[in-house]
C-alpha cells in the first residue's frame, strides 16, 4: 500500500483511503508531542520500510537543560525496548 499512499496529501489520503486515514489520525492523536509551534499540526507521517536507529523528539528549548524525564514515556519505552538512541532536537 506505501506505493499508493506516499505522496498523498492528509486530504487526498482521506477521501482514497479513509481507513487509512482513520488510522494515521490514531497515530496524531495518541502522540504527546504533536503540535508545531503557533498551533498547528504536523502533517506528515514518516513511513519507512528500513532499519530504526534512533527515536527522535522535538521538544527541548533552546537554552533549556537535556532532562530524560521531559521525553515522553512511550518514546522512552520503545528505545529501551529497542535499544535505540533517543535523539533530542531543541527548536
Amino acid at each position: 500500500m506505501y506505493s499508493e499512499i506516499k505522496n498523498l496529501s492528509l486530504d487526498d489520503l482521506q477521501k482514497a483511503y479513509p481507513d487509512v486515514f482513520g488510522a494515521f489520525c490514531e497515530i496524531f492523536d495518541s502522540m504527546e508531542v504533536h503540535k508545531r509551534k503557533h498551533g498547528r499540526d504536523y502533517n506528515e507521517i514518516l513511513v519507512n520500510k528500513g532499519k530504526t536507529t534512533a527515536v527522535f523528539f522535538e521538544g527541548m528549548l533552546s537554552g533549556a537543560k537535556y532532562e530524560i524525564e521531559k521525553v515522553p514515556e512511550f518514546l522512552r519505552k520503545y528505545a529501551q525496548d529497542n535499544d535505540l538512541l533517543i535523539i533530542n532536537f531543541g527548536i
